[in-house]
Protein backbone atom coordinates (compact mmCIF):
# COMPACT_ATOMS: atom_id res chain seq x y z
CA UNK A 1 0.00 0.00 0.00
CA UNK A 2 2.87 2.39 0.75
CA UNK A 3 4.14 2.23 -2.82
CA UNK A 4 0.71 3.21 -4.11
CA UNK A 5 0.33 6.04 -1.62
CA UNK A 6 3.69 7.54 -2.52
CA UNK A 7 2.83 7.22 -6.18
CA UNK A 8 -0.58 8.79 -5.65
CA UNK A 9 0.98 11.66 -3.73
CA UNK A 10 2.82 12.77 -6.86
CA UNK A 11 -0.19 12.32 -9.15
CA UNK A 12 -2.49 14.14 -6.75
CA UNK A 13 0.09 16.96 -6.51
CA UNK A 14 0.06 17.28 -10.29
CA UNK A 15 -3.72 17.10 -10.51
CA UNK A 16 -4.72 19.35 -7.63
CA UNK A 17 -2.37 22.22 -8.40
CA UNK A 18 -4.61 24.83 -10.07
CA UNK A 19 -3.19 24.25 -13.44
CA UNK A 20 -3.58 26.63 -21.07
CA UNK A 21 -6.54 28.47 -19.81
CA UNK A 22 -9.86 29.48 -21.29
CA UNK A 23 -9.66 32.59 -23.47
CA UNK A 24 -10.80 35.93 -22.08
CA UNK A 25 -13.74 36.47 -24.45
CA UNK A 26 -14.23 40.08 -23.40
CA UNK A 27 -10.94 40.76 -25.22
CA UNK A 28 -12.88 41.84 -28.29
CA UNK A 29 -15.03 44.32 -26.33
CA UNK A 30 -12.69 46.09 -23.90
CA UNK A 31 -11.60 48.98 -26.09
CA UNK A 32 -8.13 49.51 -24.63
CA UNK A 33 -7.27 45.96 -23.57
CA UNK A 34 -3.61 45.42 -24.45
CA UNK A 35 -3.48 41.60 -24.35
CA UNK A 36 -6.27 40.91 -26.83
CA UNK A 37 -3.75 39.09 -29.05
CA UNK A 38 -4.03 36.12 -26.68
CA UNK A 39 -7.68 35.71 -27.72
CA UNK A 40 -7.00 36.50 -31.37
CA UNK A 41 -3.42 37.16 -32.56
CA UNK A 42 -4.81 39.61 -35.14
CA UNK A 43 -5.99 42.06 -32.44
CA UNK A 44 -3.51 44.95 -32.23
CA UNK A 45 -2.94 47.39 -29.41
CA UNK A 46 -3.05 51.08 -30.33
CA UNK A 47 0.17 51.74 -28.42
CA UNK A 48 3.35 50.00 -27.29
CA UNK A 49 3.04 48.37 -23.88
CA UNK A 50 4.59 46.14 -21.23
CA UNK A 51 2.51 43.57 -19.37
CA UNK A 52 3.62 43.21 -15.77
CA UNK A 53 1.57 40.05 -15.32
CA UNK A 54 -1.81 38.47 -16.03
CA UNK A 55 -3.34 35.57 -14.12
CA UNK A 56 -6.03 33.44 -15.80
CA UNK A 57 -7.67 30.42 -14.17
CA UNK A 58 -10.30 28.23 -15.82
CA UNK A 59 -12.11 25.41 -14.03
CA UNK A 60 -14.96 23.21 -15.24
CA UNK A 61 -16.90 20.16 -14.09
CA UNK A 62 -19.65 18.25 -15.90
CA UNK A 63 -21.37 17.15 -12.67
CA UNK A 64 -21.85 19.18 -9.48
CA UNK A 65 -21.96 18.31 -5.79
CA UNK A 66 -25.77 18.45 -5.81
CA UNK A 67 -25.75 15.14 -7.71
CA UNK A 68 -24.28 13.45 -4.63
CA UNK A 69 -26.35 15.14 -1.89
CA UNK A 70 -29.90 14.26 -0.85
CA UNK A 71 -32.25 15.59 1.87
CA UNK A 72 -33.37 12.77 4.17
CA UNK A 73 -35.09 13.04 7.58
CA UNK A 74 -34.20 16.69 8.07
CA UNK A 75 -30.51 16.34 7.16
CA UNK A 76 -28.39 16.37 4.03
CA UNK A 77 -26.78 13.02 3.27
CA UNK A 78 -24.76 11.56 0.41
CA UNK A 79 -25.99 8.94 -2.02
CA UNK A 80 -24.30 6.24 0.09
CA UNK A 81 -26.94 6.57 2.82
CA UNK A 82 -29.25 3.49 2.96
CA UNK A 83 -32.33 5.72 2.70
CA UNK A 84 -31.19 6.87 -0.77
CA UNK A 85 -32.28 4.43 -3.47
CA UNK A 86 -29.67 3.36 -5.99
CA UNK A 87 -31.78 4.75 -8.87
CA UNK A 88 -31.96 8.19 -7.25
CA UNK A 89 -28.20 8.17 -6.67
CA UNK A 90 -27.14 7.02 -10.14
CA UNK A 91 -29.59 8.99 -12.31
CA UNK A 92 -27.95 12.47 -11.95
CA UNK A 93 -24.45 11.10 -12.61
CA UNK A 94 -22.79 11.15 -16.03
CA UNK A 95 -21.35 8.08 -17.73
CA UNK A 96 -17.96 9.73 -17.15
CA UNK A 97 -17.84 12.36 -14.35
CA UNK A 98 -15.01 14.79 -14.95
CA UNK A 99 -13.41 18.07 -13.94
CA UNK A 100 -10.56 20.16 -15.28
CA UNK A 101 -8.54 23.07 -13.99
CA UNK A 102 -6.24 25.28 -16.08
CA UNK A 103 -3.85 28.08 -15.21
CA UNK A 104 -2.01 30.57 -17.36
CA UNK A 105 0.29 33.09 -15.71
CA UNK A 106 1.74 35.63 -18.12
CA UNK A 107 4.99 36.57 -16.40
CA UNK A 108 6.03 39.26 -18.86
CA UNK A 109 4.90 40.54 -22.24
CA UNK A 110 6.08 43.31 -24.54
CA UNK A 111 4.19 44.66 -27.55
CA UNK A 112 5.37 47.24 -30.06
CA UNK A 113 4.25 48.66 -33.38
CA UNK A 114 6.30 48.88 -36.58
CA UNK A 115 4.31 50.54 -39.33
CA UNK A 116 1.25 48.42 -40.17
CA UNK A 117 2.65 45.53 -38.16
CA UNK A 118 2.49 44.77 -34.45
CA UNK A 119 4.87 42.46 -32.59
CA UNK A 120 4.50 40.76 -29.20
CA UNK A 121 6.89 38.72 -27.09
CA UNK A 122 5.61 36.87 -24.02
CA UNK A 123 6.86 34.49 -21.33
CA UNK A 124 4.24 32.44 -19.50
CA UNK A 125 3.92 29.58 -17.03
CA UNK A 126 1.07 27.26 -17.91
CA UNK A 127 -0.47 24.14 -16.57
CA UNK A 128 -3.55 21.98 -16.79
CA UNK A 129 -5.00 19.16 -14.79
CA UNK A 130 -8.06 16.94 -14.84
CA UNK A 131 -9.74 13.86 -13.47
CA UNK A 132 -12.48 11.60 -14.80
CA UNK A 133 -14.35 8.87 -12.92
CA UNK A 134 -16.98 6.51 -14.43
CA UNK A 135 -20.49 6.22 -12.99
CA UNK A 136 -19.80 2.56 -12.19
CA UNK A 137 -17.23 3.64 -9.61
CA UNK A 138 -19.99 5.16 -7.46
CA UNK A 139 -22.29 2.18 -8.07
CA UNK A 140 -19.57 -0.03 -6.62
CA UNK A 141 -19.23 2.31 -3.62
CA UNK A 142 -22.98 2.17 -3.12
CA UNK A 143 -23.63 -1.54 -3.61
CA UNK A 144 -20.41 -3.41 -2.96
CA UNK A 145 -21.67 -6.98 -2.81
CA UNK A 146 -21.33 -9.22 -5.82
CA UNK A 147 -21.41 -8.57 -9.53
CA UNK A 148 -19.42 -7.10 -12.40
CA UNK A 149 -18.32 -3.46 -12.18
CA UNK A 150 -16.65 -2.00 -15.32
CA UNK A 151 -14.46 0.76 -13.88
CA UNK A 152 -12.63 1.71 -17.09
CA UNK A 153 -12.55 5.39 -17.96
CA UNK A 154 -10.80 6.52 -14.79
CA UNK A 155 -8.04 9.02 -15.48
CA UNK A 156 -5.92 11.53 -13.58
CA UNK A 157 -3.64 13.93 -15.44
CA UNK A 158 -1.58 17.00 -14.66
CA UNK A 159 1.19 18.92 -16.37
CA UNK A 160 3.19 22.11 -15.95
CA UNK A 161 5.21 23.84 -18.68
CA UNK A 162 6.73 27.15 -19.69
CA UNK A 163 5.81 29.01 -22.88
CA UNK A 164 7.85 31.55 -24.86
CA UNK A 165 5.72 33.10 -27.61
CA UNK A 166 6.31 35.54 -30.46
CA UNK A 167 3.30 37.13 -32.15
CA UNK A 168 3.03 39.05 -35.39
CA UNK A 169 0.02 40.78 -36.93
CA UNK A 170 -0.32 43.03 -39.96
CA UNK A 171 -3.07 45.12 -41.49
CA UNK A 172 -3.89 44.20 -45.10
CA UNK A 173 -5.56 47.22 -46.63
CA UNK A 174 -8.10 49.15 -44.60
CA UNK A 175 -10.34 46.27 -43.50
CA UNK A 176 -8.38 43.10 -42.80
CA UNK A 177 -5.77 42.22 -40.18
CA UNK A 178 -4.05 38.83 -40.05
CA UNK A 179 -2.15 37.50 -37.06
CA UNK A 180 -0.19 34.50 -35.82
CA UNK A 181 1.77 33.48 -32.73
CA UNK A 182 4.50 30.84 -32.55
CA UNK A 183 5.06 29.20 -29.16
CA UNK A 184 8.04 27.32 -27.83
CA UNK A 185 6.93 24.97 -25.02
CA UNK A 186 9.26 23.57 -22.35
CA UNK A 187 7.80 20.81 -20.17
CA UNK A 188 8.64 20.76 -16.46
CA UNK A 189 6.59 17.83 -15.18
CA UNK A 190 3.71 15.64 -16.21
CA UNK A 191 1.72 12.84 -14.57
CA UNK A 192 -0.86 10.76 -16.41
CA UNK A 193 -2.66 7.75 -14.96
CA UNK A 194 -5.12 6.24 -17.46
CA UNK A 195 -7.29 3.18 -16.73
CA UNK A 196 -8.71 2.15 -20.07
CA UNK A 197 -10.14 -1.10 -18.67
CA UNK A 198 -10.72 -2.33 -15.12
CA UNK A 199 -13.50 -4.93 -15.12
CA UNK A 200 -13.90 -5.91 -11.49
CA UNK A 201 -15.74 -9.17 -10.77
CA UNK A 202 -16.78 -9.43 -7.11
CA UNK A 203 -17.58 -12.82 -5.61
CA UNK A 204 -17.81 -12.69 -1.83
CA UNK A 205 -14.37 -11.86 -0.49
CA UNK A 206 -12.69 -12.67 -3.79
CA UNK A 207 -12.02 -10.04 -6.46
CA UNK A 208 -10.96 -10.65 -10.03
CA UNK A 209 -9.90 -7.82 -12.33
CA UNK A 210 -9.21 -7.62 -16.05
CA UNK A 211 -7.00 -4.56 -16.49
CA UNK A 212 -5.54 -2.37 -19.19
CA UNK A 213 -3.93 0.70 -17.63
CA UNK A 214 -1.04 3.03 -18.33
CA UNK A 215 1.02 5.14 -15.95
CA UNK A 216 3.35 7.92 -17.15
CA UNK A 217 5.34 10.06 -14.75
CA UNK A 218 7.73 12.71 -16.06
CA UNK A 219 9.98 14.65 -13.70
CA UNK A 220 13.68 14.79 -13.03
CA UNK A 221 12.79 15.11 -9.34
CA UNK A 222 11.09 11.70 -9.09
CA UNK A 223 12.12 8.16 -9.98
CA UNK A 224 10.01 5.02 -9.78
CA UNK A 225 12.08 2.05 -8.61
CA UNK A 226 11.30 -1.46 -9.87
CA UNK A 227 11.65 -4.80 -8.09
CA UNK A 228 13.57 -7.78 -9.40
CA UNK A 229 10.63 -8.78 -11.60
CA UNK A 230 10.45 -5.39 -13.32
CA UNK A 231 7.32 -4.10 -11.55
CA UNK A 232 7.12 -0.53 -10.28
CA UNK A 233 7.62 -0.66 -6.54
CA UNK A 234 8.20 2.73 -4.92
CA UNK A 235 8.72 6.41 -5.63
CA UNK A 236 12.14 7.88 -4.91
CA UNK A 237 12.52 11.66 -4.60
CA UNK A 238 15.64 13.39 -5.80
CA UNK A 239 17.07 16.81 -5.00
CA UNK A 240 14.62 19.70 -5.20
CA UNK A 241 16.54 21.65 -7.81
CA UNK A 242 15.69 18.94 -10.34
CA UNK A 243 12.12 20.27 -10.53
CA UNK A 244 13.27 23.02 -12.91
CA UNK A 245 15.03 20.68 -15.36
CA UNK A 246 13.13 20.32 -18.66
CA UNK A 247 11.42 16.99 -19.23
CA UNK A 248 9.54 17.81 -22.41
CA UNK A 249 9.52 20.17 -25.39
CA UNK A 250 7.09 21.19 -28.10
CA UNK A 251 5.61 23.81 -30.39
CA UNK A 252 2.19 25.40 -30.85
CA UNK A 253 0.65 28.18 -32.95
CA UNK A 254 -2.28 30.61 -32.76
CA UNK A 255 -3.92 31.88 -35.95
CA UNK A 256 -6.56 34.55 -36.44
CA UNK A 257 -8.05 37.35 -38.49
CA UNK A 258 -9.94 40.56 -37.74
CA UNK A 259 -12.21 41.95 -40.47
CA UNK A 260 -13.76 45.43 -40.35
CA UNK A 261 -16.08 45.55 -43.39
CA UNK A 262 -17.88 48.71 -42.23
CA UNK A 263 -17.34 51.53 -39.77
CA UNK A 264 -17.94 50.29 -36.23
CA UNK A 265 -18.22 46.60 -37.24
CA UNK A 266 -15.56 44.04 -36.30
CA UNK A 267 -15.65 40.32 -37.10
CA UNK A 268 -13.09 38.16 -35.29
CA UNK A 269 -12.12 34.49 -35.64
CA UNK A 270 -9.17 32.56 -34.23
CA UNK A 271 -7.88 29.15 -33.29
CA UNK A 272 -5.35 28.86 -30.47
CA UNK A 273 -3.00 26.22 -29.08
CA UNK A 274 -2.57 24.10 -32.20
CA UNK A 275 0.30 21.83 -31.20
CA UNK A 276 1.64 20.01 -28.17
CA UNK A 277 4.62 18.64 -26.29
CA UNK A 278 6.84 15.61 -26.62
CA UNK A 279 7.34 14.38 -23.05
CA UNK A 280 10.29 12.29 -21.97
CA UNK A 281 8.71 9.65 -19.76
CA UNK A 282 11.52 8.36 -17.57
CA UNK A 283 8.89 6.52 -15.51
CA UNK A 284 6.25 4.49 -17.32
CA UNK A 285 4.32 1.36 -16.51
CA UNK A 286 1.65 -0.90 -17.91
CA UNK A 287 -0.93 -3.03 -16.13
CA UNK A 288 -2.47 -5.55 -18.51
CA UNK A 289 -3.92 -8.96 -17.78
CA UNK A 290 -5.89 -10.75 -15.07
CA UNK A 291 -5.40 -10.28 -11.33
CA UNK A 292 -7.09 -11.96 -8.38
CA UNK A 293 -6.88 -10.48 -4.91
CA UNK A 294 -8.67 -10.26 -1.56
CA UNK A 295 -8.97 -7.82 1.30
CA UNK A 296 -10.85 -4.99 -0.42
CA UNK A 297 -12.83 -3.01 2.13
CA UNK A 298 -15.60 -0.46 1.58
CA UNK A 299 -16.41 2.36 3.95
CA UNK A 300 -19.83 2.75 5.50
CA UNK A 301 -22.06 5.79 5.45
CA UNK A 302 -20.86 7.25 8.73
CA UNK A 303 -19.53 10.31 6.94
CA UNK A 304 -22.70 11.75 5.47
CA UNK A 305 -21.22 14.96 4.08
CA UNK A 306 -19.73 15.51 0.66
CA UNK A 307 -16.17 15.48 1.96
CA UNK A 308 -16.80 12.08 3.52
CA UNK A 309 -17.86 10.72 0.14
CA UNK A 310 -14.69 12.06 -1.45
CA UNK A 311 -12.59 10.44 1.28
CA UNK A 312 -14.23 7.05 0.72
CA UNK A 313 -13.77 7.32 -3.03
CA UNK A 314 -10.07 8.14 -2.56
CA UNK A 315 -9.55 5.19 -0.20
CA UNK A 316 -11.24 2.81 -2.62
CA UNK A 317 -9.12 4.16 -5.46
CA UNK A 318 -5.94 3.46 -3.48
CA UNK A 319 -7.02 -0.13 -2.89
CA UNK A 320 -7.87 -0.73 -6.52
CA UNK A 321 -4.55 0.76 -7.62
CA UNK A 322 -2.76 -1.49 -5.17
CA UNK A 323 -4.46 -4.49 -6.79
CA UNK A 324 -3.02 -3.68 -10.23
CA UNK A 325 0.63 -4.52 -10.83
CA UNK A 326 2.39 -2.01 -13.09
CA UNK A 327 5.30 -3.37 -15.04
CA UNK A 328 8.00 -0.93 -16.13
CA UNK A 329 7.63 0.24 -19.72
CA UNK A 330 10.64 1.25 -21.78
CA UNK A 331 8.72 3.97 -23.66
CA UNK A 332 10.56 7.25 -23.49
CA UNK A 333 8.79 9.79 -25.71
CA UNK A 334 5.07 10.49 -25.82
CA UNK A 335 3.29 13.27 -27.72
CA UNK A 336 0.62 15.16 -25.78
CA UNK A 337 -1.54 17.59 -27.76
CA UNK A 338 -2.70 20.83 -26.15
CA UNK A 339 -6.46 21.41 -25.89
CA UNK A 340 -7.05 23.77 -28.81
CA UNK A 341 -9.77 26.43 -28.81
CA UNK A 342 -11.85 27.95 -31.59
CA UNK A 343 -13.10 31.50 -30.95
CA UNK A 344 -15.42 33.75 -32.97
CA UNK A 345 -17.03 37.10 -32.28
CA UNK A 346 -18.83 40.08 -33.80
CA UNK A 347 -18.73 43.58 -32.31
CA UNK A 348 -20.76 46.57 -33.47
CA UNK A 349 -20.28 50.08 -32.10
CA UNK A 350 -23.47 52.11 -32.13
CA UNK A 351 -23.36 54.97 -34.67
CA UNK A 352 -25.19 57.35 -32.32
CA UNK A 353 -22.72 56.61 -29.46
CA UNK A 354 -19.48 54.90 -30.46
CA UNK A 355 -18.58 54.24 -26.84
CA UNK A 356 -21.47 51.72 -26.67
CA UNK A 357 -20.97 48.33 -28.34
CA UNK A 358 -23.01 45.15 -28.66
CA UNK A 359 -22.15 41.79 -30.13
CA UNK A 360 -21.93 38.03 -29.83
CA UNK A 361 -19.14 35.55 -29.12
CA UNK A 362 -18.82 31.81 -29.42
CA UNK A 363 -16.14 29.27 -28.63
CA UNK A 364 -15.35 25.57 -28.51
CA UNK A 365 -12.63 23.80 -26.52
CA UNK A 366 -11.89 20.31 -25.24
CA UNK A 367 -9.61 18.76 -22.64
CA UNK A 368 -9.40 15.17 -21.42
CA UNK A 369 -12.80 14.11 -22.67
CA UNK A 370 -14.56 17.20 -21.33
CA UNK A 371 -15.61 19.31 -24.37
CA UNK A 372 -17.05 22.76 -23.82
CA UNK A 373 -18.96 25.15 -26.09
CA UNK A 374 -20.88 28.34 -25.47
CA UNK A 375 -22.39 31.41 -27.11
CA UNK A 376 -22.80 34.85 -25.49
CA UNK A 377 -24.54 38.16 -26.09
CA UNK A 378 -22.22 40.99 -25.00
CA UNK A 379 -22.71 44.65 -24.18
CA UNK A 380 -19.76 47.00 -23.56
CA UNK A 381 -19.40 50.68 -22.78
CA UNK A 382 -16.37 52.95 -22.70
CA UNK A 383 -17.88 56.08 -21.07
CA UNK A 384 -14.51 57.64 -20.18
CA UNK A 385 -11.10 57.30 -21.74
CA UNK A 386 -9.86 55.68 -18.52
CA UNK A 387 -12.76 53.25 -17.95
CA UNK A 388 -14.15 50.21 -19.83
CA UNK A 389 -17.09 48.06 -18.67
CA UNK A 390 -18.45 44.88 -20.19
CA UNK A 391 -21.21 42.37 -19.42
CA UNK A 392 -22.44 39.19 -21.10
CA UNK A 393 -25.01 36.42 -20.81
CA UNK A 394 -25.24 33.23 -22.79
CA UNK A 395 -25.77 29.50 -22.95
CA UNK A 396 -23.33 26.62 -23.22
CA UNK A 397 -22.52 23.04 -22.34
CA UNK A 398 -23.47 23.58 -18.68
CA UNK A 399 -26.52 25.77 -19.22
CA UNK A 400 -26.87 29.51 -18.63
CA UNK A 401 -23.68 31.47 -18.13
CA UNK A 402 -22.76 35.09 -17.50
CA UNK A 403 -19.68 37.30 -17.53
CA UNK A 404 -18.46 40.71 -16.43
CA UNK A 405 -15.23 42.64 -16.96
CA UNK A 406 -13.75 46.04 -16.31
CA UNK A 407 -10.61 47.97 -17.09
CA UNK A 408 -9.43 51.27 -15.70
CA UNK A 409 -6.37 53.45 -16.21
CA UNK A 410 -4.25 55.21 -13.59
CA UNK A 411 -1.53 57.30 -15.24
CA UNK A 412 -0.01 54.85 -17.75
CA UNK A 413 -1.03 51.75 -15.81
CA UNK A 414 -4.07 49.73 -16.86
CA UNK A 415 -5.71 47.22 -14.53
CA UNK A 416 -8.16 44.71 -15.97
CA UNK A 417 -10.25 41.99 -14.33
CA UNK A 418 -13.02 39.67 -15.43
CA UNK A 419 -15.14 36.70 -14.45
CA UNK A 420 -17.15 34.24 -16.50
CA UNK A 421 -19.31 31.83 -14.54
CA UNK A 422 -22.35 29.59 -14.58
CA UNK A 423 -25.35 29.57 -12.29
CA UNK A 424 -25.94 27.29 -9.32
CA UNK A 425 -23.64 28.46 -6.53
CA UNK A 426 -21.19 26.49 -4.40
CA UNK A 427 -21.18 24.58 -1.13
CA UNK A 428 -20.96 27.25 1.61
CA UNK A 429 -17.41 28.14 2.70
CA UNK A 430 -15.93 26.07 -0.15
CA UNK A 431 -15.33 26.47 -3.87
CA UNK A 432 -17.09 23.18 -4.71
CA UNK A 433 -19.82 23.95 -7.30
CA UNK A 434 -23.31 22.58 -6.72
CA UNK A 435 -24.05 22.26 -10.44
CA UNK A 436 -22.10 21.48 -13.60
CA UNK A 437 -20.15 24.63 -14.21
CA UNK A 438 -17.38 26.42 -16.06
CA UNK A 439 -15.64 29.42 -14.50
CA UNK A 440 -12.91 31.76 -15.74
CA UNK A 441 -11.12 34.35 -13.60
CA UNK A 442 -8.76 36.95 -15.09
CA UNK A 443 -6.74 39.76 -13.52
CA UNK A 444 -3.79 41.65 -14.99
CA UNK A 445 -1.74 44.83 -15.15
CA UNK A 446 -0.15 46.58 -18.16
CA UNK A 447 1.91 49.75 -18.66
CA UNK A 448 1.66 51.92 -21.77
CA UNK A 449 5.03 52.97 -23.10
Amino acid sequence: MNKIKTLLSFIVLAVTLPLGAQSFHESLFLSNYRLGYRYNPAIQSDTDFISIGEFTNYAANNVGASAFLFPRNGELVTGLHPDVFIYDFMTPLKTINAFQDHLNYSIFAYGFRAGESFHTVELSARGMSGMSVPKEFFRFLKLGGEGLFPLGGTRMQGKLFAELAYGYSRKIGDQLTLGARAKLLVGLYSADFNIRQFDLQVNGESYHAETDAQLDLTSHAAKLVTNEDGYLQLLKWRTRDRWVLPSGAGLAVDLGFLWEPAEGLKISASVTDLGGLFWYYGNAGNSAGSYTFTGLSLGGYEDLNFQGLLTQAKELGEQLLNAASFKADNRRIVFDALPFQVNAGIRYSMPFYRALSVGVTGNYSAFQGLPYWEGRFVTAVNPLNWLDLCGSIGYGTYGLTWGAALQFRVLRFRVHAGIQDGFGGTIPYTSIPLEANGKTLVIGLTYDI
